[in-house]
């Protein structure tokens, strides 16, 4: 009887040690699909990762966005090389057109504001004020200007407190009050110049050039005037080196005679208009 029972037990142990050997291999067909999922799965994770990351900055923040973004809307290669200085707080960047790719603008020099006046510079201070822009400031009016002479930037402004920026010329032979002088340039401020994404409250609507607005983008003024004479970026940092906001200007100069050019200086980084300067030479 004892020899039966010890056969059995052997037998039973010899079973038990088949089964859990039977466990502990694996199909190597088995683990080849496990591992093909395994790797699919974490390719897979990496595509969804990279696909979060944009492919190119959308504003302009440094040397390689300023450049990547006027590629795509002007013809670097009619541009002398790209300058730039660097400085503890800002960096700045710029083209300017070769000399034998230099064009004639469609310049008008008519500005319409918002307020439904129109002047067309360069303008007399006393036709301004006919139109409804008087001095920005009282102290203003008596000035007198010598002859060849101009002034500081002046500022106008109307009866619902717009206001815009502009120098004042004596063209005349004798010394004159300014309001026998001519305006040959004025400047339309619609943000801050400290910060060029502040809105301020005295900046007014225009159009220059019969279609650009106050609205208009860097894409669609390129676009209607073609290739700029020059274009100058400034991206700003704060105290600790990290990017602060960024402007973009871009001048369009009928003649170098006469100095008559426009230039627009838009957001970098919001993309609005923060700026339009006009000239119209009288000298």
């Amino acid at each position: 009887m004892k020899v039966k029972r010890l056969l059995a037990i052997a037998l039973a142990v010899a079973m038990m040690l088949t089964v859990f050997a039977g466990c502990s291999k694996r199909d190597p067909e088995e683990e080849e699909k496990k591992d093909s999922v395994s790797q699919t799965e974490e390719k897979t994770d990496e595509k969804t990762e990279e696909a979060d990351v944009p492919t190119e900055e959308t504003v302009i923040t440094s040397r390689d966005s300023f450049v990547n973004t006027m590629g795509k809307l002007m013809d670097l290669s009619l541009y002398n090389d790209l300058t730039e200085n660097y400085n503890a707080s800002y960096d700045t960047f710029s083209y300017h057109i070769k000399y034998e790719n230099e064009r004639d603008y469609d310049l008008d020099k008519k500005i319409r504001f918002a307020d439904g006046s129109e002047v067309t510079l360069p303008i007399k201070v006393s036709e301004l004020a006919d139109r409804g822009w008087g001095f920005a400031y009282d102290s203003s009016a008596g000035t007198e200007l010598a002859s060849g002479y101009e002034t500081p930037s002046i500022g106008f402004k109307n009866s619902s407190g717009k206001q815009f920026e502009a120098w004042v010329y004596n063209h005349t032979s004798v010394t004159t009050t300014l309001g026998n002088c001519m305006v040959p340039e004025l400047t339309v401020n619609l943000y801050g110049s400290l910060d060029p994404n502040k809105k301020l409250d005295s900046g007014i609507g225009f159009t220059v050039c019969g279609t650009i607005t106050e609205n208009s983008t860097l894409e669609e003024v390129i676009a209607r005037l073609g290739n700029p004479t020059s274009v100058f970026c400034t991206v700003r940092r704060d105290d600790t080196g990290a990017f602060k906001h960024s402007t973009v200007e871009v001048t369009f100069e009928q003649s170098k005679a006469t100095h008559n050019h426009l230039t627009i200086k838009f957001s970098g980084d919001k993309g609005h208009i923060v700026e339009m300067k006009y000239s119209a030479d009288v000298k």
